[in-house]
């Protein structure tokens, strides 16, 4: 893999930027702002300029990983608490934010994605770094070659949904900002709603520079949500959570999220 240097890249990606627009956007300011203040709130610092290169690759190792408080439901649903070091979760976060990659804003949520297909167009440095370091957990034949970015608000969710028949039924979700509880609830047919529980079946806390991955049963028979919160509210993982203890709040901020998948061509 190439020597990657983040901070030479997030030079050139805010030099790029400046030469589009010589004054940024009022939207981009706020966000850029809001992202700093949560990542300090979500223990993120942004860390100084080191002594020496950072690494040149994410050290991620499945088999090194610390196993989750109670057992994973399935092997078809695992989490991995440190996928992600504070440094490297705000350098990323940083060059996001600093890169002249369109957004777009989702009518109906009010909120911001990015879409990467690396089929169309390769992958900025910083993502090709995220999807290496994943590759291990794909299938050979159905490597990882779509990124879908989201960015959250303190009380903004994604209603129940599956990800669909156009990507390999395999979704890997990284965490960076505040945690989110993610929440799996039986997809139901038509005939059987309001005959079957849709109460929730699996829940797992999504904290920041951690990597959830699911697949096979998880993925088809199975929809996935965050809820929506009011300012007021207080989220508390359930007796259904199986990578935290029933009761612990789940800290919510800015957040951004990193769906990486295999999109069929």
């Amino acid at each position: 893999m190439s020597a990657i240097d983040f901070r030479a890249l997030l030079k050139a990606e805010r030099v790029a930027s400046n030469k589009q627009s010589v004054s940024e956007p009022t939207e981009a300011r706020i966000i850029q702002a809001t992202a700093t203040q949560a990542a300090t709130q979500a223990s993120l610092p942004l860390p100084q300029p080191p002594s020496t290169p950072l690494p040149n690759s994410l050290l991620f190792s499945p088999t090194t990983s610390p196993p989750p408080l109670k057992p994973s439901p399935s092997s078809n649903l695992s989490y991995y608490p440190s996928f992600l070091t504070p440094a490297e979760s705000a350098l990323i976060l940083d060059t996001l934010l600093a890169s002249n990659h369109p957004w777009h804003t989702l009518t109906h949520a009010k909120r911001r994605v990015q879409s990467h297909d690396a089929s169309l167009t390769p992958f900025p440095p910083y993502l090709d770094l995220i999807t290496t370091a994943l590759r291990p957990l794909f299938p050979p034949t159905h490597p990882p070659n779509h990124i879908l970015i989201n960015e959250y608000t303190a009380t903004q969710g994604i209603m129940a949904h599956t990800d669909g028949p156009f990507y390999h039924p395999q979704t890997c979700t990284i965490s960076i900002g505040g945690a989110a509880l993610l929440r799996f609830t039986p997809r139901l047919a038509s005939t059987d709603i309001g005959m079957h529980s849709s109460e929730p079946l699996h829940e797992a806390v999504l904290r920041t520079g951690s990597l959830l991955l699911f697949k096979e049963e998880f993925y088809m028979e199975m929809l996935h949500e965050i809820v929506e919160k009011g300012e007021e509210d207080t989220v508390c993982a359930g007796e259904r959570c199986f990578n935290a203890v029933e009761g612990e709040v789940v800290e919510r901020w800015y957040r951004v999220s990193f769906t990486v998948r295999h999109k069929f061509n």
